[in-house]
């Protein structure tokens, strides 16, 4: 289908090049000298487009014959219903199986409690793979965070989001924190009525919120006025795989770029074998051990 598809993209810039960027002449001579020039290449986009109408009706009688359906509605609901975000298990990994995870834990705490009282924005920023949303996860749980904070929030954003849902959800996440009031009819407010609410509720309250995998470069100029600067040291966490998008250290002194670092080969082969060898003690076969860090390296520091 893929080759089909270039077949017919190449067959429409030919077309396009040949035959109708004369269809705009207005000298009626010029124009059937054209066309008689063009009748040639007219010929070969036809038998072009009668080859590409055959391969597609060949296409529809292998997915018929095989019993492929996924272009039909039922397809792409089934499709869309088995599909599972990655990031989900990340935020389940028990801490004895992380490895090198310690030290940026404790940069982001630090970040947390100490420094100015004004909001901060914390981006944490890596490449996919590299661990930001479990490292994130396990600071948001972390015991100092749960104590420090009246209230907090965790958000997953991602590529396609509706502000208005993301706000909503971010409302119900901070009225289950600490027997919060219940807000009534979130579920009718449009986008500025949301932010309001947000604000009003957080104008008094020392809060922290992780908007975690951010990908538009405008996103926090958007999300940026439900976080009312109240001068008590809230803090928000950004994750993203591209540093363009966190809020520059250059524009404020409150913002704060944490680049997180891929695993040193020690750290990754220890973290392999905890994964893939799945007995009591954990270690590398002998007669695995040129193969397993053979994969490692391959991994270059990814977790």
């Amino acid at each position: 289908m893929r080759e089909v598809a270039f077949r017919i993209e190449d067959v429409i810039d030919e077309y396009m090049f040949h035959v109708a960027r004369y269809q705009n002449q207005h000298d009626y001579l010029h124009k059937m000298a054209c066309c008689v020039k063009n009748l040639m290449s007219r010929h070969k986009i036809a038998s072009k487009i009668q080859a590409i109408k055959k391969s597609v009706g060949e296409i529809r009688e292998r997915m018929e014959k095989y019993g492929v359906n996924f272009l039909s509605e039922h397809g792409n609901s089934e499709r869309q219903n088995t599909w599972h975000d990655p990031r989900i298990a990340s935020l389940f990994i028990e801490e004895a199986q992380l490895v090198g995870i310690e030290p940026p834990k404790a940069d982001l705490i630090r970040l947390l409690v100490q420094g100015e009282s004004k909001n901060t924005v914390i981006s944490v920023v890596g490449m996919g793979g590299l661990g930001k949303t479990t490292l994130a996860k396990k600071v948001y749980d972390s015991e100092i965070a749960s104590s420090h904070f009246d209230c907090k929030a965790w958000i997953t954003v991602s590529q396609s989001y509706k502000m208005e849902e993301l706000l909503r959800n971010m409302i119900k996440e901070l009225q289950r924190e600490k027997a919060q009031p219940a807000f009534d009819g979130i579920e009718n407010m449009n986008e500025l009525s949301l932010i309001k609410k947000l604000r009003e509720h957080l104008s008094e309250k020392r809060y922290i919120v992780v908007l975690d995998d951010v990908w538009r470069i405008d996103f926090w100029g958007y999300v940026r006025n439900a976080f009312p600067d109240n001068d008590k040291g809230s803090r928000i966490i950004i994750t993203t795989p591209n540093e363009d998008v966190a809020p520059s250290s250059k524009e404020s002194s409150i913002y704060y770029v944490y680049k997180l670092q891929s695993l040193p080969h020690d750290k990754a082969f220890e973290l392999f074998c905890k994964k893939a060898f799945q007995s009591k003690e954990r270690n590398c076969p002998s007669e695995l051990l040129e193969l397993s860090h053979a994969i490692v390296e391959k991994c270059e520091g990814l977790p």
